[in-house]
């Protein structure tokens, strides 16, 4: 659902071919992990659910369908986990993340799953409610909820 534009983006961050706010180019090795993914995620959310009009409502109508089908079918649990794996791998790959060295790829890969968690717990709550709270901002919640205030850029300047 959200895993290849999420990909898309977090590469494009990782690459620093991104741009950040005011138009300006990301420098992802000033921007900590935490931050490239937040906001890679957050950005995938908004793209697959943001929009006006009858097309937009009926691709959210969807998503939220396809997501309550996935949460309350045992049979289809498997597959969703097999999913979380690739995404990580993914994610891992395109964040540049370096395998020869165990140490450092582990806390990479600490951190996408654990980012995948709140993640996941965003989802089930839009599902939960019915798709009332837009799923950028319950995810934006579930990350600060996990790693902080930087987790997303909020506009502040302090």
């Amino acid at each position: 659902m959200v895993s290849r534009l999420s990909i898309q983006r977090t590469r494009s961050s990782a690459s620093g071919s991104g741009t950040g706010d005011g138009g300006a180019p990301r420098h992802p090795r000033r921007t900590p992990l935490v931050r490239r993914v937040g906001g890679a995620l957050v950005e995938a959310a908004t793209a697959l659910t943001g929009g006006d009009g009858d097309d937009a409502a009926a691709k959210e109508r969807f998503m939220l369908d396809r997501l309550r089908l996935m949460v309350s079918t045992p049979a289809l649990w498997p597959r969703q986990l097999d999913s979380q794996y690739a995404l990580q791998q993914a994610v891992f790959e395109a964040l540049g993340g370096d395998a020869t060295d165990p140490e450092a790829a582990f806390h990479t890969r600490a951190a996408i799953s654990a980012f995948l968690a709140a993640m996941h717990t965003a989802l089930a709550r839009w599902a939960e409610d019915d798709g009332r709270t837009k799923l950028p901002d319950l995810i934006a919640q579930a990350l600060t909820a996990s790693f902080g205030h930087d987790a997303v850029a909020t506009g502040r300047t302090d």
